[in-house]
């Protein structure tokens, strides 16, 4: 797999989402669009989606996915603006990307990223409380790419974030780095190259057999402990490049740290949209949101 395929292959899902969202303008159904979290790149912006009765909010915010290298927070508008009308508070962000051919971007890696969300969520909350909505409770949803942040930042800044992180919701989400059962040459080298990307440094073969502390951190597995946030998740059960396994160990990571966590499998997916095979799948893992979304945002 060359590392075009690789690519296009990880940013395939928000292209999918695209599609399905031309015709809608965020300025129509947003509170407050494009607006600025931080002021260290244009990329560090939000969408914030708000029912027009002011009350104490819970939020659901969307990270985008992309490989770490495409996609944007208009590929979330139609969950956002079902949220809207049902009275809750929904959030899409941008964040910096990768690309070391663009000046501004050779020293971004995934802790920029995850500085991002955090200064998204500060942001966020004097923003909510400024126009009449004070925050009560967080979620962090994402896929691919997207759910790697959410997922990172959910198990190793939650004691951090300025609104608590109440569940994680990721689809397809890379759980651990260091996982070297892949033998496909080919694979291996294009991921070597996005992860040398993502650590902003070079990252070798021997590097994932040794488990090296760099890929350890950029691992979300390697950060879960008890007291970190329930997460729901699903995973393809032919997925090429996020393999199942990558949600299994997550799911025995998560139980030995005694952290609540549902997994689900749709045997006939890849990476990307859900096959319509497995369309029950997806309305089972749909029911489970909302009893994650009423129990921890109730408690």
């Amino acid at each position: 797999m060359s590392i075009k395929v690789l690519i296009f292959k990880s940013i395939c899902m928000c292209r999918k989402m695209i599609y399905k969202c031309r015709g809608i303008s965020v300025k129509q159904f947003a509170s407050f669009a494009n607006f600025a979290y931080a002021a260290q790149s244009a990329e560090q912006k939000m969408d914030v989606y708000l029912h027009p009765d002011k009350s104490e909010v819970n939020i659901l915010l969307f990270i985008h996915g992309g490989g770490w290298v495409s996609g944007d927070k208009t590929d979330y508008i139609r969950p956002c603006i079902r949220g809207r009308a049902k009275g809750i508070c929904c959030v899409t962000m941008n964040y910096r990307m990768l690309n070391p051919g663009t000046p501004e971007r050779q020293s971004v890696n995934y802790l920029s990223m995850l500085d991002d969300i955090g200064m998204a969520i500060v942001a966020l909350k004097t923003k909510l409380i400024a126009e009449g909505y004070p925050p009560r409770k967080l979620a962090l949803c994402g896929a691919s790419a997207g759910a790697h942040l959410a997922m990172l930042y959910g198990y190793s800044r939650y004691e951090q974030s300025a609104i608590p992180i109440t569940f994680l919701a990721q689809q397809q989400g890379p759980t651990d780095f260091t996982d070297s059962s892949d033998t496909n040459q080919h694979k291996q080298k294009s991921i070597l190259w996005m992860l040398s990307m993502l650590a902003n440094k070079t990252i070798s073969g021997q590097d994932v057999l040794n488990k090296v502390p760099a890929l350890k951190d950029m691992s979300p597995l390697y950060h879960v402990k008890p007291g970190a946030p329930p997460t729901l998740m699903c995973y393809g059960g032919k997925d090429e490049l996020v393999p199942l396994s990558q949600g299994i160990n997550l799911r025995t990571a998560l139980d030995l740290a005694g952290v609540r966590n549902d997994i689900f499998v749709y045997p006939n997916s890849g990476h990307g949209w859900p096959d319509t095979a497995d369309s029950a799948i997806q309305d089972a893992y749909n029911a489970k949101f909302l009893e994650y979304f009423n129990t921890y945002f109730r408690e």
